[in-house]
């Protein structure tokens, strides 16, 4: 996670990035470290705001400052007092485990699936384009070997991004994360990333147009209720406004 910031990249440096698989791979361990506490509602109160602002915790995987400092959901807010001198609440989890892996997994979701449905979207606008720009000169399609290639790639991906299981559990974890989320106070909302409400809409939007079917039976509505508020008057700021559409 802290290597791979350029993941989220439109064209990430393979020498610098590590593969699609790997980075799925740790967000399928994650979401499996997260599951028993996803499916328990009485375990949700122990994920603590606090992890994302304690860098001796999250070891810098959320940073502040610096080329890879990630955007909060309140920085486009500002207050009314030129009193910056709060300070910071400490944190002291009672369970240290489960912030962790959720927050984690956060985060590796921003750098494994929503990058990969990012390229696959992409590939899909590209693979539209060859098979218009080979029908309008007549050609064969099936016998271009750089549209074989295409299609080859796009149907490799799909095998790995569109799982069953792996996208299951990832929906369960963009609902429950909606729903902490919700429950926030206003002074931790802002302090969240904002890729935490990004990724949730990236990932929803990506899967509802691929594989609709998996979203059957899935509760959702938390992640309903998060986009009714913070497109509140109350909450819809310019920089909270920008990420859900």
């Amino acid at each position: 996670l802290l290597v791979n910031p350029g993941a989220t990249a439109m064209r990430p440096d393979a020498t610098k990035v590590s593969s699609g698989a790997m980075l799925l791979n740790v967000s399928v361990v994650l979401l499996k470290l997260c599951e028993p506490f996803l499916l328990d509602e009485k375990k949700h109160h122990l994920i603590g705001a606090g992890f994302v602002s304690a860098p001796a915790h999250h070891g810098g995987v959320f940073p502040t400052s610096g080329d890879d400092a990630l955007p909060r959901l309140g920085e486009a807010i500002e207050t009314d007092t030129d009193d910056t001198s709060t300070p910071e609440e400490v944190y002291a989890p009672k369970n240290a485990f489960i912030p962790q892996c959720f927050f984690f997994a956060a985060r590796s979701l921003a750098l494994g699936i929503v990058p990969m449905l990012s390229h696959h979207e992409n590939l899909l606008r590209h693979i539209s384009h060859q098979h218009w720009e080979l029908s309008s000169q007549h050609r064969d399609i099936h016998s271009d070997p750089h549209f074989c290639l295409l299609v080859s790639k796009q149907r490799s991906m799909e095998v790995a991004l569109f799982q069953e299981e792996m996208v299951v559990d990832t929906l369960r974890f963009c609902n429950v994360m909606a729903k902490w989320l919700c429950s926030l106070e206003d002074t931790q909302l802002r302090s969240m990333p904002e890729h935490f409400v990004d990724n949730t809409c990236d990932i929803l939007m990506g899967v509802a147009k691929m594989k609709a079917k998996l979203l059957r039976g899935m509760e959702l509505r938390h992640v309903f209720s998060l986009v009714v508020k913070l497109l509140s008057p109350t909450y819809a700021s310019v920089s909270i406004y920008s990420i859900l559409w």
